[in-house]
Formats: structure tokens, C-alpha cells, sequence
């Protein structure tokens, strides 16, 4: 007997501090992801400030040579109807048509940089890209982390079954960091168990994450084994304290991130 409370024992503590290992790595990727998405928002927020200065300089460049060639034309009706001098109106042109020439070359030289700024912009749409997956990545070794700490869990679980029912009086008495905790997992349930079915109805249809109840991003939805969807950083959170659906009370073992 005391060697299979020993043995359970032994069992609880190498589980506690799986658990504990489990929660630091999910915190660092839990940063790690969150770096990955401020770095991917100043670079989309690059990507649209140079596409805006491309498109502004195409069309100061356009108006500027529209009006240039407005001018010529006019002075050739000018010429054409009212026969003014010739030699101050081929004096007139030429300078005209030396500016036309003039932007020509200059407009050929934004060309140039557009080129060079289209270039640095399929640069940083790579990057991004090769953020998302590295983001994909950091779900898919949380979610492995997840699923190995509910096998352990399993295995605890069976191993009391199997050795009986331990006496109550004799498990040690939860610290405060515990009973916080499963405090508030019991305060987070409740709130989660007593919404208003309107109010749910509304959240669907407006497509809010049901967790923090603001409305989800497309590039942060993320959806669980029952199909339900939330926040990627709420169900992350909510993964922590408890593995079952907040809606359905499903439980589950992956997280899928939407892109």
C-alpha cells in the first residue's frame, strides 16, 4: 500500500511539473506569436504606404504631361487661327516639348523606382508569408504540447482508477496559487454558461469571438474540434485553464489557425 502511494506520489509531481514545463512554453509562444503578428503589421502597414506613393507619383506624373500636351495643342490652334508669330510660337513649342521631354525622362526615373519599390514589396510579401507559416508552426507545436498534456492527464486519471480511490484526508491542501487558479476557471466558466441566448445569437452573426466579445480578424480566426470559433489569443488563453469548448463545452485538443 505504501508503496503504491509512493508510486502515486511520484506520478502527481512528475505530472505537476509537466504541467508547469507545459504553461512556460506555451507562454513563449504565446510572445513569440504576438512579435510575429506586430511584425507582420508594420510590414503590411509598409506595403501600403508604398503602394500609395507609387499610385500618388503615377498620377502627379500623368497630370503633369496631360498638361503639358494640353498646352502644345493649344498653341498650335493658337498658331492655326490667329497666325501669331511664328518664330515666338516654334520658340514657345520647343521649350514646351523640352520639358515634355524633360518629365518624360523624369517620369522614366519613377518608373525605375516603382520597379524597385514593387521588388522590395514582393520582398516583404514573402517575409510575410514565411511569418504566417512560421505562426502556423508555433499552433502546431501548441497543439502538440496540448495534446501530450491531456494524455498525461488520461494516464493519471487511469492509474487512480486503477489503484482505488486515494483517502481524502491524506492529499495535501491546495496552495493559493492553485485555488486562484480554479477560482477563477470557475468564475470564467460561470460567466461563459450564463449568457443570454440573443446576445449569443447577435455575437454570431456579427462574428465576434464569444471569449473577449469583440469582433474577430480574418487573419487571427481560429476554430476547434466542434467547429466553434474564437480569438487565436482567447482560446490560447482559455486553453491554459480548461480544454473544453466555451460554447458547447466540447472538449478538444487542437487549435487551427484560419488564414
Amino acid at each position: 500500500m505504501d508503496f503504491v502511494f509512493i508510486l502515486i506520489l511520484a506520478a502527481i509531481s512528475f505530472l505537476i511539473g509537466f504541467i508547469y514545463y507545459s504553461l512556460i512554453k506555451l507562454e513563449q509562444l504565446k510572445k513569440q506569436q504576438k512579435d510575429k503578428k506586430e511584425l507582420e503589421k508594420d510590414q503590411l502597414l509598409m506595403i501600403s504606404n508604398l503602394k500609395h506613393q507609387i499610385m500618388k507619383f503615377r498620377d502627379d506624373q500623368s497630370d503633369e504631361i496631360y498638361l503639358l500636351r494640353s498646352l502644345i495643342n493649344q498653341q498650335k490652334q493658337s498658331l492655326q487661327s490667329h497666325g501669331v508669330n511664328q518664330g515666338k510660337l516654334v520658340k514657345e513649342k520647343d521649350s514646351l516639348n523640352i520639358k515634355l521631354e524633360h518629365q518624360i525622362r523624369n517620369s522614366n526615373k519613377i518608373q525605375e523606382q516603382i520597379l524597385e519599390k514593387n521588388k522590395i514589396i514582393q520582398f516583404l510579401e514573402k517575409k510575410i508569408e514565411t511569418e504566417q507559416q512560421v505562426l502556423i508552426q508555433l499552433s502546431i507545436e501548441h497543439n502538440e504540447a496540448l495534446e501530450k498534456l491531456n494524455l498525461k492527464e488520461g494516464e493519471l486519471e487511469k492509474n487512480n482508477i486503477n489503484n482505488g480511490e486515494q483517502d481524502p484526508f491524506d492529499r495535501e491542501p491546495l496552495d493559493m496559487d492553485q485555488k486562484s487558479e480554479i477560482s477563477s476557471i470557475g468564475e470564467f466558466s460561470e460567466i461563459s454558461n450564463f449568457k443570454d441566448d440573443y446576445e449569443h445569437l447577435d455575437i454570431e452573426e456579427n462574428k465576434e469571438c464569444t471569449i473577449c466579445y469583440s469582433k474577430m480578424k480574418t487573419m487571427n480566426v481560429s476554430y476547434i474540434g466542434c467547429d466553434h470559433k474564437f480569438c487565436f489569443d482567447c482560446i490560447l488563453t482559455w486553453s491554459q485553464y480548461c480544454n473544453t469548448c466555451p460554447e458547447c463545452k466540447d472538449r478538444f485538443i487542437t487549435i487551427t489557425v484560419s488564414y
